[in-house]
C-alpha cells in the first residue's frame, strides 16, 4: 500500500488517508480506498519514510541499540 494523500483540519492534524493498494484499480476507488486517521493509528504497524521527512530526535533514536523485551515485562500486560 502507497499513501498517497492525508486530508488534515485547521490545526494540520490528520484526519483521512488516501491509501492505494497493490490489488489494482478493480479494487476499492480505482484502486484506492480512504482510512480514517482513527483506523490508521490502530492497524498500521509498519511505515517506509524517505528520510529526508523524518525529524532528527527519531533518527538518533533509531541508531540506538535495540533492548531484549521479555514477555513477563509490564509492557506486555492487559490495559487496565
Amino acid at each position: 500500500m502507497t499513501l498517497t494523500a492525508v486530508d488534515t483540519d485547521e490545526n494540520g492534524k490528520a484526519r483521512k488517508w488516501k491509501v492505494e493498494n497493490s490489488w489494482g484499480a478493480t479494487w476499492g476507488q480505482q484502486g484506492c480506498l480512504i482510512m480514517t486517521d482513527r483506523w490508521f493509528r490502530e492497524f498500521m504497524f509498519r511505515l517506509v519514510v524517505d528520510k529526508k521527512y523524518v525529524p532528527e530526535q527519531i533518527l538518533k533514536a533509531a541508531e540506538t541499540k535495540p533492548i531484549m523485551v521479555m514477555p513477563e515485562d509490564p509492557l506486555f500486560l492487559p490495559d487496565e
